[in-house]
C-alpha cells in the first residue's frame, strides 16, 4: 500500500483519522503533552493525568502506548510517544519514527507532535516516513501491509508557503534515503555491479519521467569502456568476479548554477577481502560495501529533484572483490586511472582502489568540491562505533 502524506491545520481531537498519534514530554513534574495535543488532553479533563500515571507512561524518549478513546476524541485509537525531557528537531524526528511503528491497521493516521516550524515539518515528515520503513521483498511469506494509506501531519503553519516546502521537500529526502536502504538491503547475489547499474538506470529514468521533471544525464560505463578508459583500479578489483565492473556518471547542469559539486562513492557490491580473505564473521553484511555509491546515486537524484541550484557530477565506480584465478595479488603492481602505480599490499584494502580511479575522474571536471563517500574503513567503527559517522577534510573551512 503507498501511503499518502497530508499537511494540514487541524485539532487532533476532532480529526477523523483512525489513529491519532500525539507527543508527550517527560519532566521532573511527570508528564506533560505538547502543545500541538493540549486539546487531546483537555477531552480527558482531570481523568488525564491519572489515565498517564495507571499506564506508567512517563513520557522518556522510545516509548509508546496504545489508549482506546472510548468516543472522548473523535479518533477512535490515541496512541502517545515520548519526546524525552529536551524538545528538539532530532527528539521529535525520533518520535515519529516510533509513531510509524506503534500505530497497527490503521488507514489514516493524524500525527500531532510539535510542528510550529519549518524544521520540525520537515523532522515529523521525515521520521514518519523512514520510521516506517521494513525490508520485506524476499520474505517467504509476505506479511499483511498494515501501514496507513493516509498520514495527516498537523501543524499550526500548514498553509505557509515555508511548511509546504519543508514537507514537501522532506519526503524528497525521505524517498533517497529509503531507495539508498532498498539497495544496500539487497541479496549480493542480485545486487551484483551490473545488477546495481541496471537498479541505477531504472531510478534515473522514474525521475526523469514526466512533465516538469529534471534533466539528469547518465552514462554507464562497462567493462569494455572501463578497459578502453585506463581504470585500472577498479578493473584490478572486479576482474576477480564473473560479474564484471561498471560505473555510473550521474550529471545535473542546472542553469545559473555557480557552483559545482564532484561526489564520488565506493560501490563494492559485495567484499570477501580478495586473495587477503577476510574471516567469516568479518565477510557477514559485506553486500552493504556499495553504500557510498548507492548515497551518491540518490543524493544526485535528490539534488535533481530539489531544483538545487548547484552543478553535480557524480561518479559510482560498481565492483565485486572475490576469489579467483583472475583476482590481483598482493604484490601486484597496478597502474591507475591517470597514470599513479601503485603497490598491492593488501586486497582487502580494495575502495581504495576504486575510488583512486574515480577521484581522478572527477578532479578532472574542476570542481569546486569533491565529497567522497565509502564504507572505508573497519578503524572508524573501532573508533567511533557503529551509530557516528567520521568525515574527514583538508581544512577545519571544509
Amino acid at each position: 500500500m503507498t501511503t499518502t502524506y497530508t499537511l494540514r491545520n487541524a485539532s487532533p481531537a476532532k480529526t477523523r483519522a483512525e489513529a491519532v498519534v500525539v507527543g508527550v514530554l517527560s519532566s521532573h513534574k511527570g508528564p506533560v503533552v505538547c502543545d500541538a495535543g493540549a486539546e487531546v488532553a483537555k477531552a480527558w479533563g482531570r481523568k488525564w493525568r491519572p489515565l498517564l500515571s495507571s499506564l506508567g507512561f512517563s513520557g522518556k524518549a522510545g516509548e509508546s502506548v496504545r489508549i482506546p478513546t472510548g468516543d472522548t476524541i473523535n479518533a477512535p485509537l490515541l496512541v502517545l510517544v515520548g519526546l524525552g525531557a529536551d524538545l528538539d528537531g532530532t527528539s521529535v524526528r525520533r518520535a515519529a519514527g516510533v509513531a510509524a511503528r506503534s500505530v497497527p491497521n490503521a488507514a489514516s493516521v493524524a500525527i500531532a507532535l510539535p510542528c510550529d516550524t519549518p524544521e520540525l515539518v520537515d523532522a515529523v515528515t521525515q521520521g514518519h516516513v523512514l520510521g516506517a520503513y521494513a525490508y520485506t521483498k524476499h520474505k517467504s511469506k509476505a506479511g499483511d501491509d498494515t501501514g496507513p494509506g493516509e498520514v495527516v501531519v498537523l501543524s499550526p503553519i500548514a498553509r505557509r508557503a515555508e511548511a509546504i516546502t519543508a514537507f514537501e521537500e522532506a519526503q524528497v529526502v525521505a524517498d533517497a534515503v529509503l531507495l539508498t536502504r532498498e539497495w544496500v538491503n539487497e541479496p549480493p547475489g542480485d545486487l551484483t555491479p551490473e545488477g546495481f547499474a541496471a537498479v541505477v538506470s531504472e531510478a534515473h529514468r522514474t525521475t526523469i519521467k514526466g512533465r516538469g521533471a529534471p534533466t539528469v544525464g547518465l552514462e554507464i560505463w562497462d567493462h569494455a569502456t572501463l578497459t578502453e578508459r585506463g581504470l585500472g583500479g577498479t578493473l584490478a578489483v572486479g576482474n576477480g568476479s564473473e560479474a564484471k565492473p561498471r560505473l555510473a556518471k550521474l550529471t545535473w547542469s542546472p542553469p545559473g548554477a555557480t557552483t559545482h559539486l564532484a561526489l564520488v562513492g565506493k560501490g563494492v557490491t559485495f567484499d570477501s577481502g580478495g586473495l587477503t580473505i577476510k574471516p567469516n564473521a568479518s565477510m557477514v553484511g559485506m553486500k552493504g560495501d556499495m553504500g557510498g555509491a548507492a548515497c551518491v546515486i540518490t543524493a544526485t537524484l535528490a539534488i535533481a529533484r530539489l531544483g538545487l541550484p548547484v552543478r553535480v557530477t557524480t561518479f559510482a565506480p560498481m565492483a565485486e572483490n572475490m576469489v579467483s584465478g583472475s583476482s590481483f595479488r598482493p604484490g601486484d603492481v597496478v597502474t591507475m586511472y591517470g597514470g599513479t602505480t601503485v603497490e598491492i599490499a593488501n586486497t582487502d584494502a580494495e575502495g581504495r582502489m576504486l575510488l583512486g580511479d574515480a577521484l581522478v575522474l572527477a578532479s578532472e571536471e574542476a570542481p569546486d568540491v569533491i565529497v567522497d563517500v565509502a564504507t572505508l574503513t573497519g578503524h572508524m567503527q573501532i573508533a567511533l562505533g557503529d551509530k557516528v559517522g567520521a568525515s574527514w577534510a583538508r581544512r577545519r573551512s571544509s
